[in-house]
């Protein structure tokens, strides 16, 4: 694909031919298929367009020779912008990408298998890695890709790093696309395109805007808030958790007056993210005295629980009539706890997380409305010294387990090593495996080698309780755990790939379905580390071939 010549492809003598051919008539002529770029059933991607050749009494279908010129057409108009952008100004933020070498035919055979339908949930782990590598993608892929990241919010931040300012140009000239502009938050139209695009796509937008132009952003939230529907509300208020900040705290309180009581809540949640808010300075005042620390930590903490007015309700505690009194008073405590600053308790305390922790624990029937309050908080504060205090020192639970992604690795892995569970690793309640289930960062070599370490007496356990039963499906949290090696795992390491495929081997022939599921998880690994191999062999640039050439 590096030697692939552009100015032939702009001369439009494919397109001629192809044209000539469709007047003589496709009964009379026919033409040979041209080697598209991305199509990866030929060898020779990086080849340029063959000629066409006309072969008389040779029949073909119209529809046929129409895609021929279809795909040539657009290679043609792409081609041409990568001329052209040779010749504008080109924004600074991409002039290194344009000046970047294409990437292997290797490596672009392999993007063509993903547009293609195969392992397309790595097409990010691609542009990651083509961007990381700094290199670049042949522009007649912008297209295909572009349209992707219109459909898939996930890639819209990776396509343009990829190609550079023809992308940019592409972009420009769709309306659909024109979230791939770098000067995005300076367009023109681009109130006008809010306006007028549908919720779903408005949505996309306003994610794209949040993490690079939150004050724009909320503009244009603002210019339709009030014609919004309650779910689109919900959706939009979700979306703002991105570039959060104190800025946006006069939209989110007015959104506290919301007609819709989904909206209220929402906006409430949202704002909770924000210790210096209003919300949570009146919940402090509200609230901030309902725990009292008894004379030592073994006696645990004490409720006083208070009156509820309508300020805290309009704040999010909720106003509940069920029977069971109770209940509904321990769901509410859980609200303005989550509501709560951290750092008030350990003010309020004089003791540490660890410590407070601890008095948590001999809390008796408060004991799961202060673990849900205070895992809550520390999740919307993103507190990373309380996470690590509650995962280490409460029981393993759903509020608790959602915090592992705020500790490094090191610590994840030695939480891990805590666990005992050498009883229950085929149970669906295995805490190792459901800490793993949380956990979504890429493996480091020591994770992994820990995962492999604990499933490893796996195969025999199964074998022994599915002897009187092999049609018995694999337990869903082990199988979980699996998949979840095949994208994150690291593939760079030859060795240690060969202990995990090792270790597939021995779940193989356990059954069908678990032969089935180890078949993808060893399929997908070795497709990413193929795809890691081709992206880290930098190719020579154009400029360097042409230069050779000439010399010769």
């Amino acid at each position: 694909m590096s030697n692939f010549n552009y100015s032939d492809l702009a001369s439009g003598s494919e397109l001629h031919r192809l044209s000539a051919t469709a007047l003589i008539g496709t009964a009379r002529a026919n033409t040979q298929t041209p080697t598209l770029l991305g199509d990866s059933s030929t060898d020779s991607t990086q080849q340029e367009i063959s000629n066409t050749e006309l072969v008389p009494n040779t029949s073909i279908t119209e529809e046929s020779l129409l895609k021929k010129v279809a795909s040539v057409s657009l290679q043609h108009q792409v081609a041409s912008l990568a001329l052209k952008s040779n010749q504008t100004t080109t924004p600074d933020s991409t002039k290194q990408t344009d000046e970047a070498p294409y990437c292997s035919p290797q490596a672009i055979r392999r993007l063509g298998l993903m547009l293609e339908g195969k392992h397309t949930d790595l097409t990010a782990e691609f542009l990651k890695l083509v961007h990381a590598s700094n290199q670049r993608i042949p522009e007649v892929y912008a297209p295909n890709l572009l349209y992707r990241a219109h459909r898939q919010a996930s890639l819209r931040g990776l396509v343009i790093p990829a190609f550079g300012s023809v992308a940019i140009k592409l972009a420009q000239s769709n309306p659909q696309w024109a979230f791939a502009s770098l000067e995005l938050d300076n367009w023109d139209g681009l109130k006008d395109y809010w306006k007028s695009e549908r919720s779903a796509n408005r949505r996309h937008l306003l994610s794209q805007l949040r993490g690079k132009a939150p004050a724009i952003a909320l503009d244009l939230l603002e210019s339709t808030w009030s014609k919004e529907t309650p779910s689109a509300k919900s959706w939009y208020l979700r979306s703002m958790l991105e570039n959060l900040s104190m800025a946006d705290e006069p939209f989110l309180e007015a959104a506290l007056d919301d007609r819709q009581h989904t909206v209220r809540k929402k906006a409430a949640e949202i704002l909770t993210h924000l210790p210096d808010s209003r919300l949570c300075k009146r919940m402090i005042d509200s609230a901030g005295k309902i725990l009292k620390l008894t004379d030592n930590l073994e006696a645990g903490i004490e409720v006083e629980y208070p009156p509820i007015n309508t300020a805290m309700i309009r704040d999010g505690v909720p106003q509940r009539w069920d029977k069971d009194t109770d209940k509904a008073k321990k769901s509410q405590i859980g609200e303005m706890i989550s509501s709560i600053p951290l750092d008030h308790w350990e003010q309020e305390f004089a003791l540490a997380p660890d410590d407070i922790v601890k008095a948590i624990t001999h809390s008796g029937d408060w004991y799961d409305a202060l673990v849900r309050g205070f895992a809550t908080a520390t999740f919307r504060q993103a507190n990373a010294v309380w996470a690590k205090a509650l995962l280490e020192g409460m029981p393993p639970n759903l509020h608790i387990n959602k915090l592992v992604n705020y500790l490094s690795t090191a610590d994840f892995i030695a939480l891990l090593d805590n666990r005992e569970d050498k009883d229950l690793l085929l149970d669906k309640n295995n805490p190792k495996l459901k800490l793993l289930q949380r956990w979504s960062k890429p493996w480091t070599p020591e994770l992994t080698q820990s995962v492999l370490d604990h499933v490893r007496p796996a195969p025999q356990l199964i074998d022994k309780s599915n002897k009187s039963d092999k049609s018995k499906p694999p337990p869903a949290l082990l199988r979980q755990i699996l998949k979840a090696t095949s994208t994150l795992a690291p593939v760079q390491d030859t060795e240690l790939l060969q202990e995990v495929r090792d270790c597939l081997e021995s779940f193989k022939a356990l059954s069908p379905a678990w032969k089935h599921i180890c078949i993808n998880v060893d399929e997908t690994l070795a497709f990413r580390h193929d795809m890691h191999a081709e992206l880290t062999t930098l190719p020579e640039t154009i400029s360097q071939k042409t230069n050779s050439q000439e010399n010769l």
